[in-house]
């Protein structure tokens, strides 16, 4: 999968997680969708430093 699909991916995924998890009906559907949330986000922030570490050459 190419980064920018993979960070579209996601943080589509995230955001979906999101809305699930604060309109869940259950605490412990709501923390289960909460995790998955943070897990697609922890993703995000991990593609977004391995594009910083490579630097502006890496787009060319």
């Amino acid at each position: 999968m190419q980064q920018q699909d993979e960070f579209s991916y996601h943080s589509q995924r995230a955001t979906h997680e999101l809305d699930l998890g604060l309109t869940a009906d259950s605490g412990a559907v709501a923390r289960a969708h909460l995790q998955l949330a943070s897990m697609h986000m922890e993703r995000l922030r991990e593609l977004g430093s391995d594009e910083s570490a490579a630097g502006p050459s890496a787009a060319d």
